[in-house]
């Protein structure tokens, strides 16, 4: 009877540590997908973030690209979220919160170390990146322009000019800064009397569809002028484009960390953006993409290059640097694009 007594007991104890093994090895295997752009700037958030967090936590990753809008919407509206993290424009983060995304868990997060007004419900700042005024050292090279009205001076400062495909990151502000708006006024922004002053050049314009054939029109001299995100102006200039920064006044846009909404592993991915808000993994990071660290406790090693066009370092007076509103830009977009669509083909 005993020997019967033990064998059940023994089945029993086999049956539940079968049961506990099988639990440990599915937490064991812990997965994200995390979704963004590819190129350097993918490489180094897996460097800078991935990686430590799986040492630190065991967490697998899988990484796909690009975070694509509409391809989240028709996930979510499918009830079929395969994706966990994605690297987002902030506006994004703005239009969609609560609808296509998770509002995010920040009671672990320092909130006070990202600048006033870039953390949102469902986006958390992962780096920042500014529309930088640039120009062709050959060019100009013994009268060069200094500020932002001289991008405006066809007179002073002739030749030809070339803006970013996408409106909202900054071209409408510098153009009514250029015409006398106190940057303290910028928003809402004059729609009609920026496309005014961006008249009187309009002759002098290439208009390009995508940033990298903004990019090429500053390496092959295209264009004498430009207004280029970071990252594009840093790849001209290591291709060889002969171009230097105007620091007047210089807006910066920013990504954001951001969690889709029906994801099925929802703890692990706030988890992990809890993770990327700490200061080690922004300044890593920072140093590994070349990009504007997002948090200003992070005080990244920068390279000469990314010294040179980082305009945080060139704020002397503490007042060049102005955030985007993505909130205005959030709601007013569509309309924006409505009004200068036609104003391009005029």
């Amino acid at each position: 009877m005993s020997r019967i007594r033990n064998s059940v007991l023994a089945a029993v104890i086999g049956a539940t540590s079968a049961v506990a093994a099988i639990n440990q090895a599915q937490a064991e295997e812990k997965s994200l997908t995390f979704v963004s752009y590819q190129g350097t700037l993918q490489d180094s958030q897996i460097k800078a973030w991935q990686q430590p967090y799986t040492a630190s936590q065991n967490v697998q990753f899988e990484n796909d690209s690009p975070p694509d809008g509409a391809k989240l919407k028709a996930m979510v509206e499918a009830g079929a979220v395969s994706w966990d993290v994605m690297d987002q424009g902030a506006a994004f983060a703005e239009q969609n919160c609560g609808k296509l995304l998770e509002k995010l868990d920040f009671s672990k997060v320092d909130t006070s170390q990202f600048p006033a007004g870039s953390v949102s419900d469902c986006g958390l700042p992962v780096y920042f990146f500014a529309l930088t005024f640039v120009y062709n050292t050959e060019k100009y090279k013994d009268h060069p322009p200094t500020k932002l009205a001289d991008f405006f001076d066809l007179k002073n400062f002739p030749g030809t000019r070339v803006l970013p495909p996408d409106i909202s990151l900054g071209t409408l502000e510098y153009a009514l800064m250029a015409d006398g708006v106190d940057a303290k006024n910028l928003y809402p922004p004059d729609v009609d009397r920026a496309l005014k002053k961006l008249d009187t050049i309009k002759s002098s314009i290439i208009f390009t569809k995508t940033n990298g054939a903004l990019q090429q029109a500053l390496v092959d001299g295209q264009a004498d002028m430009g207004f280029a995100v970071t990252g594009r102006v840093m790849a001209s200039a290591k291709a060889g484009a002969p171009i230097a920064p105007v620091w007047d006044k210089t807006i910066l846009g920013w990504d954001a960390l951001i969690v889709p909404k029906g994801t099925p592993n929802l703890a692990t991915a706030m988890d992990f953006v809890q993770f990327v808000s700490h200061p080690e993994q922004n300044k890593r990071f920072a140093e590994l993409a070349g990009v504007i660290a997002a948090t200003n406790k992070a005080t990244p090693d920068y390279s000469d290059l990314n010294k040179t066009f980082n305009p945080r370092l060139h704020d002397e007076t503490g007042d060049k640097v102005l955030l985007s509103n993505v909130k205005w830009w959030a709601a007013n977009l569509n309309s924006v694009i409505a009004k200068v669509t036609p104003w391009m083909s005029r």
